[in-house]
């Protein structure tokens, strides 16, 4: 995606995943590589009370677009989605409310949404009244100078009919218009492989979905498109790059980055380390100790005090300038133990949840291409067994097994319907990113150890060009 928003000639661009910023890192680090501005963000879920809807047999969520104006924004978008998981998990949704939002809006910017946005969702229910009810909470949680009103063309009849709504509104208020329009997919071409990817999400075919997008309006593009298709509010377009001039976070890469440790008395750390270790050398070897004794001594922590932290010397020398991986396993038995011993020795608040991701492997993603095209399993499995197997624990790429000369780009060459099948397995493999497991990790009492998710990008043009959030399969993204 900052690959295309290059091309494009795109200053900035942002990701805001719904409930999650899991690609915020990730994002960030292509936007730098691209020389595209990184813009940080989290579409969250909205409720009235985080808490009583875990009680509820039904209740409203909404969405609600957030962007980190700045670094103190962006520590508290990750406090919304951490704080989210722990007080508002429900039926897999990371909920939020007002309460929330209040506690963390210094450094927010607001979008006021998609067609599932609240402030948008009253205006198609004709509740117009109750639609400013909930603006006015956000202007008044956020600070008026931090909410904008967007607007959305993306072929679908209800978002016109607000767009007219939102307009007036925006007059009325006086606040700005901004243009924005979601992503879901990089290109026009790839809409088949987009509804492809949510039936395999969903689990069925293409030939009876469970869920598709009503229009191929949800792709990136480029600053010529959406000029004209907003060519009836041109005021929004450059408003887009106000909120993009506006966004500027830092995120220090390349830096270690370890927790502070709480000494007795306020005491330096590295003055209380060399007490406590001169207090030990004397005991073990005497007073006065040996030479080699205090020459060993001095060494070690000598190693300690430039490399910042120590365990033994097998992870930690001088030869040695990354930080050591410990990682000790617990048997599925008597786990949750082991994690509550932790949070209850060094609070709650030190003691996070990572998870890793991994892409469909191309195997899998044959095999899931050929049934929602609704091809038999054998035809899935011939062509899944022409990709190698992997060597040591790696799966070869699409593009390794494409090469001239391997069978399954003969197979490609020659056969239509396996065309088809691998065509739609390269873009569900590039579009899928799934959980592969859950760790806990530990810092220290004074530490912060927390890591949030992704959902949705946005762009602006550096020809006026509108905002685009692109979305990942379980988001929205807006240009």
């Amino acid at each position: 995606m900052a690959e295309r928003a290059a091309e494009l000639d795109m200053p900035a661009l942002s990701l805001t995943d719904h409930g999650v910023m899991n690609g915020a890192l990730d994002m960030y680090k292509a936007c730098r590589k691209n020389g595209v501005k990184p813009i940080l963000g989290i579409e969250a879920y909205y409720v009235d009370d985080r808490h009583t809807v875990k009680e509820m047999p039904k209740y409203e969520r909404n969405h609600l677009t957030l962007l980190a104006e700045n670094d103190v924004g962006f520590r508290n978008l990750v406090e919304l989605s951490s704080e989210g998981f722990l007080e508002g998990m429900h039926r897999g949704k990371a909920n939020i409310d007002m309460e929330l939002l209040d506690r963390h809006s210094e450094g927010v910017i607001v979008l006021t949404g998609c067609l599932q946005a609240r402030f948008v969702k009253r205006l198609v229910e004709d509740r117009p009244d109750d639609a400013r009810e909930h603006l006015d909470e956000l202007i008044q949680v956020f600070g008026p100078e931090q909410v904008y009103l967007e607007v959305q063309k993306n072929g679908i009849d209800d978002q016109d009919r607000a767009n007219e709504q939102i307009a007036r509104i925006a007059r009325e208020i006086g606040r700005p218009l901004v243009a924005t329009a979601d992503v879901h997919y990089l290109r026009r071409e790839d809409y088949v492989n987009h509804t492809a990817l949510l039936c395999v999400q969903t689990k069925s075919t293409l030939d009876a979905p469970k869920m598709t997008f009503d229009t191929n309006e949800f792709y990136l593009k480029d600053a010529g498109e959406m000029t004209a298709a907003f060519a009836e509010w041109p005021e929004a377009v450059p408003m887009t790059l106000e909120v993009a001039e506006r966004c500027n976070v830092e995120i220090p890469l390349g830096e270690i980055l370890l927790p502070n440790f709480p000494t007795e008395n306020g005491e330096d750390s590295k003055v209380m380390l060399r007490r406590i270790a001169l207090e030990g050398v004397k005991g073990r070897y005497g007073d006065p100790m040996p030479s080699v004794a205090m020459e060993r001594l001095e060494f070690e922590l000598g190693v300690i005090e430039e490399m910042g932290d120590l365990f033994f010397e097998r992870f930690l020398n001088p030869g040695r300038k990354s930080m050591p991986d410990i990682d000790i396993d617990f048997s599925v038995r008597g786990r949750d133990r082991m994690i509550q011993y932790v949070t209850d020795k060094y609070g709650s608040d030190s003691v996070a949840q990572i998870i890793t991701f991994g892409t469909m492997a191309p195997r899998a993603a044959i095999r899931d291409s050929a049934r929602v095209h609704g091809y038999d399993y054998k035809t899935a499995d011939t062509l899944a067994k022409q990709i190698p197997a992997p060597v040591m624990g790696r799966s070869p790429s699409f593009d390794e097994c494409l090469k001239p000369g391997q069978e399954l780009m003969k197979t490609y060459e020659t056969d239509a319907d396996a065309k088809k099948i691998i065509d739609t397995a390269k873009g569900s493999k590039a579009r899928s990113a799934t959980p592969r497991s859950t760790r806990r990790r530990w810092s220290s009492p004074s530490g912060h150890s927390k890591r949030s998710c992704r959902s949705s990008w946005w762009k602006t043009s550096r020809r006026h060009q509108p905002v685009t959030r692109t979305a990942s399969r379980s988001s929205r993204t807006r240009q």
